[in-house]
């Protein structure tokens, strides 16, 4: 006699029946309220990080004479 149980699986939702429940919702708002502050941080601070790192490597004369 074997003393394994069978496991029911729950039919999954679809993605607009998991957005329609409170939980959906609330996972939505989260990443709603996220995607601002992420993307000004990557405007003002990693954007022009790597463009300085992009000009340090260009030689360029800032100062003197621009003939010789």
């Amino acid at each position: 006699m074997s003393n394994t149980a069978t496991a029911v699986s729950k039919p999954r939702k679809g993605f607009w029946e998991n957005m329609k429940a409170r939980k959906g919702q609330r996972v939505l708002v989260i990443v709603l309220f996220m995607i601002i502050p992420l993307t000004l941080l990557a405007v003002f601070t990693y954007i022009p990080f790597f463009e300085m790192i992009r000009f340090s490597f260009y030689n360029m004369k800032y100062g003197g004479q621009q003939g010789t």
